[in-house]
């Protein structure tokens, strides 16, 4: 129980943006573009493979560490371009959303479908 002496707390959630503050936003944030998706999804592989190609040369210790937490960090980047084609954001067209998430999922070790039934459950 609260007293006058105790200060309140706010809980701290992230702004949610509701159909009426969705209507302000930029319009070009909210349609998918073909060469964002394509940077998306092209940098984020690039990303994981620049990093499988520096574990391919590391020696010593201290890089196979540093190589071990920047390959975790890639995989959740991977995630992030899988989500968006999932709700078939990511890219104009329903076929390259399908085509870019299997790739992307095959990455990341599952299927597209598998992880796009996943997580639309969770919806």
């Amino acid at each position: 129980m609260q007293n006058a002496s105790t200060p309140r707390v706010e809980s701290v959630r992230p702004v949610l943006y509701t159909g009426a503050q969705r209507s302000r936003l930029e319009p070009e944030l909210l349609v998918a573009g073909r060469l964002h998706g394509y940077a998306q999804a092209l940098g984020n592989i690039g990303l994981f493979v620049g990093v499988l190609l520096l574990a391919r040369n590391a020696t010593s210790i201290w890089q196979i560490s540093l190589l071990y937490v920047a390959s975790g960090f890639a995989l959740h980047r991977l995630f992030f371009p899988v989500h968006d084609c999932i709700h078939y954001a990511l890219f104009p067209s329903r076929r390259e959303n399908a085509f870019f998430g299997a790739i992307l999922s095959g990455l990341l070790g599952t299927s597209f479908p598998a992880i796009r039934d996943q997580h639309l459950d969770h919806h």
